[in-house]
C-alpha cells in the first residue's frame, strides 16, 4: 500500500473517524441500543470492503461489543491513512481539553 490516496478518500476517512468519536461520546448503553454505533460501522464495513479487508473480520457486531468494535475500526482507518503515508492528527475538542484538566 506504498501509493498515496487522493484527497477526498482522505477526507472521508477522517470525517469517518470523527463520526466514530462522536458516536462514542454520545453512547449510553444504559439508555440505548446498540444500533446506531453499529449501523455507522457496517456503512464504514461496506464503504472500506476493498480498501480495508480485514475490517470486517475484526469487529464481533454485538450486544456489548460497541466501543471496542468502535475503537477497533478508528483504529484500522488511521492504520489505513497510516499505510498511505498519511498522518492522523487527532484535534482535541473542548470537552477533551476540559476533562483533561482535572
Amino acid at each position: 500500500m506504498s501509493n498515496k490516496i487522493n484527497p477526498a478518500k482522505e477526507k472521508l476517512i477522517v470525517n469517518y473517524i470523527k463520526k466514530i468519536d462522536t458516536a462514542i461520546d454520545n453512547y449510553n448503553s444504559a439508555i440505548e441500543t446498540d444500533n446506531e454505533i453499529f449501523d455507522l460501522l457496517i456503512e464504514i464495513i461496506n464503504v472500506f470492503e476493498k480498501d480495508i479487508p480485514d475490517l470486517r473480520c475484526s469487529l464481533l457486531i454485538r450486544t456489548g461489543t460497541e466501543i471496542k468494535d468502535a475503537n477497533t475500526t478508528k483504529a484500522l482507518l488511521i492504520m489505513f491513512l497510516a499505510n498511505n503515508e498519511i498522518e492522523y492528527k487527532e484535534k482535541h475538542t473542548e470537552k477533551n481539553i476540559k476533562e483533561k484538566r482535572f
